[in-house]
């Protein structure tokens, strides 16, 4: 949602935190802050991130720009892609999966008891599948301020289906799903 407000343009973000972006002059802005800021937050980078991954929000890095599709991102469920208008680079393939196709991969939120921050890209493994391609790719991951670490993953339908989800080679680092705060189910 955007509103307007003394010449800034203040953008709703998604999730269960309310969280805003501004965008207007450095003094608008500055204003506004001298007026929220016994209610409101500066937020770290890691933090943001950490809410992204909190919202079900994915963020694409360098590390991972060619490891998804938008459906595997739940883009389509975000409203983050329209399959009615447009053209862009690679837009048969999406719309192929859209209608034709059966998608095999999708995005969770997910913990982990472990300090090791896994970066975007990153391979996830199982005990049970065994192609080339391991169990799905982390999105994003932050640590958790209770402990451990939160993450947005693609991970496969088999995968899910087995609770079968680990960081690591040596399945030592399990993967525990978490409700992601919208429905990813989609007609198919």
């Amino acid at each position: 949602m955007v509103s307007h407000y003394n010449g800034m343009q203040l953008i709703r973000l998604s999730g269960d935190k309310a969280r805003f972006e501004c965008a207007g002059s450095s003094e608008a802005i500055e204003q506004l802050w001298q007026t929220l800021q016994t209610e409101a937050h500066f937020l770290n980078a890691e933090h943001w991130k950490l809410l992204d991954i909190y919202a079900g929000q994915p963020n694409v890095y360098d590390s991972s720009k060619e490891a998804f599709i938008p459906q595997m991102l739940n883009l389509q469920v975000l409203n983050g892609i329209s399959f009615k208008k447009g053209c862009y680079t690679g837009q048969e393939v999406v719309a192929r999966m859209q209608y034709l196709g059966k998608l095999k991969r999708r995005m969770y939120r997910a913990q982990c008891a472990t300090q090791t921050l896994p970066m975007p890209g990153d391979k996830l493994y199982s005990a049970t599948i065994k192609s080339g391609q391991g169990a799905g790719n982390i999105v994003d991951a932050q640590h958790d301020p209770e402990g451990g670490i939160d993450c947005l993953a693609v991970i496969t339908s088999a995968a899910v289906e087995k609770d079968d989800i680990f960081l690591d080679e040596n399945l030592q680092f399990k993967l525990i799903l978490q409700d992601i705060p919208y429905s990813i189910e989609t007609e198919e």
